[in-house]
C-alpha cells in the first residue's frame, strides 16, 4: 500500500504564541526524577533523572507497571477514580456488604499498600524531590470530625471493626480521599459514601459527603497499553482532541505502515449514543477510489499508532503512560514511532513515560534518539532517557541510560531488559 513516510514533523495540537517559541528553553517537566515508597509491589524506589520522554525496560513482574500506576496516581492527586480504576484494572476485589447487608464486589484498598497490611500510620509517597511528594496516609475514621464522615449512616454489622479513611498531602495542603475501608482492606463503595443520609431527622444536616472535600489541583494524564484500546477509549479521545480543534494529525502516524495510502481516519456512529458504539474507519487511496474501512482491519500496529497519537493530542501539558510501548509494532517501525513521541511530546508539552521489555523497542528508542539529536530543527534538544529497573538482593533499583550513553548499549549488545 505504499512506502513508509520517510520523514516525520511533529503533531502540534495547538500553535504556541511566538514569543514562547522564541523563548528557547522548553517547559519544565511535572517530574524531574521519581520516587516511589510503599506502593503495591515497590517497597522503595528512585529514579534520579526522567526525561521528557522516559523508557522502562526490564524484566516481567519487576515493577515497570506499577511504576506508570504510580505515576497516574501522582498526576490525579491520589483521586477515589483514579485509585479504584487501578484496582479494577489488576482485579483486586473482594466480597463486602452493602448498607443493607446484600453482597457487594468491592475494590481491595489493601491492594494499594506495600505488604497489603494498611493499618494506621502506613503511607504511600509518589513524587519528585524537585516537584512535591504526594502523600497518602492512613487514618482512623472515628478520628475525623464532621464534615468529613458520618459513620451513623452504615448499618452496624458493615462498621463491625477498624475503619479508615486516606488522608492525602502534598505541597502543604492536606484533604480527605473519599474511601472508606476496613482492616482488612474492604472498601465501601463510593456511592453510598457520597450518599446524603436518608433519616427524616437529618433532613436539615448541613454535613457534606467526604467526596465534595477539593483536593489539591490535579495534573492532565492518559495511560495506554498494555492492551489495545477499546472504541469507547478511542471515542473519548477523538471527541477531546477534535473538540480542541485538532483533526488533521490522525494521518500522519498511520504513514509510518501505509505510506501515502491512508488519506484520512475519522471516527463513525451517532455522537448522541454511547461511545462504545462508534468505531474509527479510514479513507484508503485504492485505483482512484477512496474505499472506507475499519481501522482495526488495518492490523494492530495502525490501531497501536493511531491510540497513541490520540492519547498524544488529549495529554498537552500532562503525562502520558503507555504499557508495553512495543504492543503491536513491528520491529521496522520502531524508530519512526520513537521519533515521532519525541518530537511530539516536546512541541506539545507532554511529558512520556513507557515501559517495555523489547529488544526491539529498545533499539527502535535508541535510533530515534540519535536521529532526534543530529537533526538540524527546533525540537534536537529533546530529552531521552532509558531506565532498566532489576533487583539485587531483593531490593529494587534503577540504572539509567541517557541520550549519550544509550547508543553505547545499543552498539556493544549490553542487556537492558
Amino acid at each position: 500500500m505504499g512506502a513508509p513516510s520517510a520523514t516525520l514533523s511533529p503533531m502540534t495540537i495547538t500553535e504556541q504564541p511566538p514569543q514562547e517559541r522564541l523563548a528557547g528553553d522548553a517547559p519544565p517537566l511535572h517530574l524531574r526524577d521519581l520516587t516511589i515508597e510503599g506502593f503495591r509491589g515497590i517497597d522503595a524506589l528512585t529514579i534520579p533523572r526522567l526525561g521528557r520522554v522516559t523508557l522502562i525496560a526490564g524484566k516481567n513482574g519487576i515493577g515497570k507497571s506499577t511504576v506508570l500506576e504510580a505515576v497516574r496516581v501522582y498526576a490525579a492527586r491520589a483521586s477515589a477514580e483514579a485509585l479504584s480504576g487501578i484496582l479494577r484494572s489488576r482485579e483486586e476485589t473482594v466480597t463486602s456488604l452493602d448498607e443493607d447487608g446484600d453482597p457487594v464486589l468491592a475494590t481491595n484498598a489493601a491492594a494499594l499498600f506495600y505488604g497489603r497490611a494498611p493499618s494506621e500510620g502506613v503511607c504511600v509517597s509518589i513524587g519528585s524531590q524537585g516537584s512535591g511528594m504526594l502523600t497518602v496516609t492512613v487514618s482512623p475514621a472515628s478520628e475525623l470530625e464532621s464534615p468529613y464522615i458520618d459513620l451513623a449512616r452504615f448499618s452496624p454489622h458493615v462498621l463491625d471493626g477498624v475503619w479508615y479513611v486516606l488522608r492525602a498531602t502534598i505541597g502543604g495542603r492536606t484533604w480527605i480521599i473519599p474511601w472508606l475501608f476496613s482492616s482488612e482492606g474492604i472498601s465501601i463503595p463510593r456511592a453510598i459514601i457520597g450518599r446524603r443520609p436518608s433519616f427524616a431527622d437529618r433532613g436539615a444536616s448541613t454535613r457534606r459527603p467526604i467526596d465534595t472535600e477539593e483536593p489539591s489541583r490535579s495534573i492532565k494524564c492518559e495511560m495506554l497499553g498494555p492492551g489495545l484500546p477499546a472504541n469507547a477509549t478511542l471515542a473519548r479521545l477523538w471527541d477531546n482532541a477534535v473538540n480542541e480543534g485538532e483533526d488533521t494529525f490522525a494521518r500522519e502516524p498511520l504513514s509510518m505502515i501505509f505510506g501515502d495510502a491512508v488519506e484520512s481516519v475519522y471516527m463513525v456512529g451517532d455522537a448522541r449514543e454511547t461511545r462504545s458504539g462508534r468505531r474509527a474507519v479510514v479513507k484508503v487511496a485504492s485505483n482512484g477510489s477512496s474505499p472506507v474501512v475499519p481501522l482495526k482491519s488495518l492490523g494492530d500496529g495502525a490501531l497501536r499508532l493511531y491510540s497513541v497519537a490520540l492519547a498524544l493530542a488529549n495529554s498537552k501539558n500532562g503525562f502520558l503512560l503507555i504499557d508495553e510501548a512495543e504492543n503491536g509494532l513491528h520491529y521496522t517501525v520502531q524508530s519512526a514511532f520513537w521519533r515521532m513521541v519525541l518530537q511530539t511530546a516536546q512541541a506539545n508539552n507532554v511529558q512520556v513515560i513507557a515501559t517495555t521489555h523489547s529488544a526491539d523497542c529498545i533499539r527502535g528508542f535508541a535510533e530515534a534518539i540519535a536521529a532526534n539529536e543530529n537533526a538540524a530543527n527546533e525540537n534536537k534538544e529533546v530529552e531521552g532517557i532509558l531506565v532498566r529497573l532489576s533487583r539485587k538482593g531483593g531490593t529494587l533499583h534503577a540504572v539509567e541510560y541517557d541520550e549519550h550513553e544509550l547508543a553505547i548499549p545499543d552498539e556493544q549488545g549490553l542487556e537492558v531488559r
